[in-house]
């Protein structure tokens, strides 16, 4: 019998299904394949390097099997139900890798029909979306941190007109959103200002971000208000001018009051984030939020510094500078307290662990919230237990921190007159246990269980009252955690307890130091009374001035340079014996500007301080060179101690004759 064709036949049907192998094991989605009744006979080779299974193991329904037990039963119903009635199937689910980690998938079976229309198999794929879901969380991050600013936070076509407002636009302006959209933003500026010029437009087009101080502005009720205010460039992914964002904040109470705290309170460049990506946009914004809203800070709280020096100050303007002075010291640790929340959840931050004694610890964060429990006169106590002083691996700043927020938590919510305590017990299996407790109003039951979930206070009310955004429970948990502890929170009716147990090191660990003393202590100890010629570079016009006049209160000779460039150009024509510099300049960067004095062998001390205080913006600054890194907002306090520090720790390379 003549078989030629059927043998044609059957190669091209091998050869068909050798091509259609081909394809579905290289497409990037795992593929399957089931009967009419859902049983999988087929998987791509996609499925088995992801789940490293076998089809042994995954016929028919075994698939169950690296599902996650939180999804697996609602999927199987909704699987079923979509066999029955024929339609297409369509979800989304995490599933286990052979890694043991879950991953997100959208999963798509559609039905394949004979020719009466009678479903004969299903076929499907599941595509990998978990970057995507990542994203839009993300970005609902991102607008919900511009939404909950108390700045009014605005973005306006080029044409001048408003594009969009957030509520604290609304505050600020008594506009709505929806009376405010579309509108020209000439509406909030009186005559004769001008929105924006040729001029401007061309800075913004260059990159630039232009800043104003006191501006006059318009209310919907026609009353004036002063505001600080941030115009930032938004550019399309080109490079193209396509908007402009604006920040402002109310400093009518400080014009009024006429005291000179210029650039207070400027915001980041948020608008401009979120033209990118997601997940660059938030790690940008944060960035750029947290310096933008540091830099102004510095001159603010040392215009305080200053004013509060000034003896004929009377008592009514020295309760308004303490008032000053708090609320910046608030709005930095929001700052921190967004940045490490958002650190700790992506893994970001690295812990300096060294043995240290945790009775110190605890001690150095109550001496810091001291003058808290005097003004509240609360009744306060420490029982460290027999055993104290309790030496554990640590990082003592990050440690400090937690202490400092328990502290704080409780004496935010024990009224005058109240009592707050702190108890050390060495607990079984190596551990010891820290409790801070309160005789506050205490922690309703039902919220015990989310108290260290981010953005939780216990309902609107405790935000109004208290503020904060609601992260200091939740860094300090995580924070615990890191250094290998837990943390827990009770509360029986009246008052709260937290309780920190963290794990003890061995009796034969030498804890360094009895205990190490931290560099401002240093500083106290071996203060430098010579009066130092330094540089201070930076391009913040207002930080530059207050620091020069602070500097030169303390007996220093100063000089001050905006850019690299004029920086390289004195340390070249003159001796100094201290460097202070920014490290956002208009020519380069700090890191630049320590580099090309090492290479001209100028071993200067030098100091970094700026609004970037990230992990790796700390270590670039060591590496580069700087022997410290201040943070701002700083104090005055602060500063000279660790200038003090700076200068005896290179004065033996001072006397040797290698002087900058």
């Amino acid at each position: 019998m003549d078989i030629t064709g059927r043998k044609r036949a059957e190669d091209a049907l091998k050869a068909s299904e050798a091509r259609f192998r081909a394809l579905a094991d290289n497409i990037s989605q795992f593929a399957w394949m089931t009967d009419e009744k859902g049983w999988i006979f087929w998987y791509n080779q996609r499925w088995y390097d992801y789940t490293g299974t076998n089809l042994e193991q995954m016929k028919g329904w075994g698939w169950q099997q690296v599902h996650h037990p939180d999804h697996v039963q609602r999927v199987t119903e909704r699987f079923r139900h979509h066999l029955e009635s024929g339609e297409v199937w369509e979800d989304t689910f995490p599933l286990r890798g052979k890694d043991g980690h879950y991953r997100w998938f959208l999963s798509r079976a559609v039905p394949i029909r004979d020719e009466h229309g009678k479903v004969i198999r299903w076929f499907g794929t599941n595509t990998d979306i978990t970057e995507l879901r990542q994203a839009q969380r993300s970005q609902a991050t991102l607008a919900a941190i511009v939404e909950s600013s108390a700045d009014a936070i605005i973005s306006q076509s080029l044409d001048g007109h408003i594009l969009s407002w957030n509520a604290g636009a609304q505050r600020l302006f008594g506009y709505t959103a929806e009376e405010a959209v579309g509108r020209p933003v000439s509406m909030l500026i009186p005559e004769p200002q001008i929105p924006l010029v040729p001029e401007h437009l061309a800075e913004l087009e260059a990159g630039q971000t232009l800043r104003r101080f006191a501006v006059e502005r318009v209310r919907k009720d026609g009353s004036r208000i002063f505001v600080s205010l941030s115009i930032s460039p938004i550019k399309d992914a080109d490079g193209h001018l396509v908007a402009v964002a604006k920040i402002a904040h109310d400093v009518t109470d400080l014009k009024s009051a006429q005291v000179d705290l210029q650039a207070a309170m400027q915001s980041a460049e948020a608008a401009k984030a979120a033209a990118e990506q997601a997940n660059k946009a938030k790690d940008h914004f944060l960035a750029v939020l947290s310096h933008e809203l540091r830099t102004p800070l510095t001159p603010v709280v040392a215009a305080v510094s200053m004013l509060q020096q000034q003896w004929r100050c009377d008592e009514a303007s020295r309760e308004m500078l303490e008032m000053v002075r708090r609320n910046v010291e608030l709005e930095a640790r929001l700052i921190d307290d967004l940045l490490d929340a958002t650190r700790i959840t992506r893994g970001k931050i690295e812990l300096d662990c060294q043995p240290v004694q945790l009775c110190e610890v605890i001690r150095r964060a109550v001496d810091i919230c001291r003058p808290d429990i005097e003004a509240r006169r609360l009744h306060f106590g420490v029982d460290i237990g027999p055993e104290a002083p309790y030496a554990i691996n640590a990082d003592p700043a990050r440690l400090q921190q937690v202490f400092w927020n328990l502290i704080k938590n409780a004496i935010k919510f024990t009224p005058p007159g109240g009592c707050v305590g702190i108890r050390c017990r060495r607990d079984r299996d190596g551990h010891v246990v820290a409790e801070v407790n309160d005789s506050g109003k205490g922690i309703e039951p039902s919220l015990l269980p989310h108290i260290f979930k981010p953005f939780e206070q216990g309902g609107n009310g405790v935000t109004r009252q208290f503020g904060g955004l609601g992260l200091g429970l939740t860094i300090t948990k995580g924070l615990v955690e890191m250094h290998g502890g837990s943390i827990e929170a009770h509360s029986e009716g009246k008052g709260a307890t937290f309780r920190v147990r963290l794990p003890l090191i061995g009796p034969a660990t030498a804890v360094a130091g009895s205990p190490r003393t931290p560099p401002e202590e240093t500083g106290k100890q071996e203060q430098h009374g010579d009066s130092l010629h330094i540089l201070v570079v930076e391009d913040h016009a207002d930080t530059a001035r207050i620091m020069r006049r602070l500097l030169t209160r303390e007996g220093h000779n100063v000089e001050v340079a905006g850019d690299v460039a004029t920086a390289l150009q004195l340390a070249g024509m003159r001796h100094f014996d201290l460097l202070i510099s920014d490290l956002g300049l208009p020519d380069g960067s700090g890191l630049d500007l320590i580099r090309a004095l090492r290479q001209r062998q100028q071993q200067l001390p030098a100091i970094a301080l700026s609004g970037y205080g990230q992990e790796q913006d700390i270590r670039s600054t060591r590496e580069a060179g700087f022997a410290a890194h201040l943070t701002k907002p700083v104090n005055l306090d602060r500063l000279s101690l660790t200038i003090a520090t700076v200068v005896n720790r290179s004065t033996p390379h001072r006397r040797a004759g290698h002087r900058g």
